[in-house]
């Protein structure tokens, strides 16, 4: 955690993480105070920068909060993605899976290598932190279900767990197999209720336009809480 002050006032707060190898860090908490956005900001920056220069810095931020937009498009940061945030905090309970939708499958260690080229042909061209090598190194607290319905893994979604709650990081599907991103949505819900019971919350970032997502989202029972906008920057 980093805070700066302008005397005894405490001005900004950055809670986040860093991965060396991939020269990757997100700030999952930057806070500034309103009055003196930018000074805090700048000073928050400052010192990631001298901690980790050369990285690159991933902040979200609600779209509502305007002085940290104002903030990042003045700093000439980049804006590379949009979303929908919507949250999942009443537990709907097991739901049935639709018929003729072919066998939904649990990646394991065992079946990963196997389920990895599938991963990367969606998560390398979208830029995520999380293709294939650095999910299997913290599989074990992901969930990965497979939808093979010819024999081929034509559709995925992947969910990172956190003890009582969970966040859907990707659901991926081939052209043609759109309609499976429901069907996986609501089968990620039952296998991770029979395994922990109800959870707090599963949270479900949605790129801004992605209508297939959005409504299968609401469709499990998810609640649009607001929309976010990542930032990006080169420490």
């Amino acid at each position: 955690m980093l805070a700066c002050y302008a005397g005894d006032m405490l001005q900004g707060v950055c809670v986040g993480h860093w991965d060396p190898p991939e020269r990757y860090a997100q700030a999952t908490l930057f806070l500034a105070a309103v009055d003196h956005y930018s000074d805090a900001a700048d000073k928050l920056i400052a010192a990631l920068r001298q901690r980790l220069a050369g990285y690159e810095l991933f902040i979200a931020v609600s779209k509502a909060n305007s002085s940290a937009i104002s903030y990042f498009q003045d700093r000439a940061f980049t804006c590379v993605d949009a979303s929908i945030d919507t949250r999942l905090t009443k537990w709907p309970g097991r739901q049935p899976t639709p018929k003729g939708t072919g066998s939904i499958e649990v990646a394991t260690s065992s079946t990963f290598a196997a389920y990895a080229a599938f991963h990367d042909k969606f998560a390398v061209r979208l830029e995520m932190y999380y293709h294939s090598g650095n999910l299997q190194r913290e599989l074990a607290r992901f969930r990965i279900l497979a939808l093979r319905p010819d024999g081929e893994i034509r559709a995925s979604i992947f969910a990172k767990t956190y003890n009582r709650d969970a966040e859907i990081f990707g659901v991926f599907a081939d052209e043609g197999y759109e309609d499976a991103k429901a069907v996986l949505v609501q089968e990620l819900l039952n296998h991770l209720h029979e395994e922990m019971g109800a959870l707090n919350e599963v949270v479900f970032f949605i790129e801004e336009g992605d209508t297939v997502e959005l409504s299968a989202a609401l469709s499990a029972g998810f609640e649009i809480r607001g929309h976010s906008r990542l930032y990006r920057c080169m420490l």
